[in-house]
């Protein structure tokens, strides 16, 4: 393994499910915003999707609530979109895609997250990679949770689809 390849896997978080579910059910799911609302987020929190232009280059926006309604915008851009296989957008925290408004303090920036869709024998493993601009980046995002987070998110998934 070479420096850049050990360089590149340590900024990386990558999270996979296998789904006993057809790939387009789990791609409509992914991208439809009534169905996003269904399922996205942790468990404890519902989200509203405040903004999505579903192209190359179109921004999203997901809000999430907490029980205490707290909100936790997340914005982005789609970088790529090949249906029904991939997905690849910026995320950052905050109001802002553009980063004309700073993330909240101490919370990760620049990161890009590709959704890749799998199927085999009517089975879907949905892999999700997250790429952050450095390893304490990378530490920040463990250490709020979001492996957790997303296999909870994932676990509503499953259940939405059940």
């Amino acid at each position: 393994m070479t420096n850049e390849s050990t360089e590149v896997a340590s900024k990386e978080i990558v999270i996979s499910r296998t789904f006993d579910t057809p790939r387009q059910d789990l791609w409509q799911a992914w991208t439809q915003p009534d169905q996003i609302e269904q399922w996205w987020g942790p468990r404890g929190f519902t989200t509203r999707v405040d903004e999505m232009k579903f192209e190359r280059g179109g921004n999203f926006k997901y809000t999430m609530l907490d029980a205490d309604a707290n909100e936790y915008p997340s914005v982005g851009v789609f970088q790529e979109i090949t249906e029904p296989q991939r997905i690849v957008a910026t995320d950052e925290f905050g109001d802002s895609a553009n980063n004309d408004q700073a993330a909240p303090e101490g919370l990760p920036t620049g990161m890009i997250t590709t959704t890749a869709f799998d199927e085999e024998n009517g089975k879907t493993t949905v892999t999700i990679s997250i790429m952050h601009q450095s390893v304490a980046d990378r530490k920040k995002h463990e250490g709020m949770g979001v492996v957790t987070g997303f296999n909870e998110q994932l676990d509503k998934l499953e259940e939405y689809l059940g």
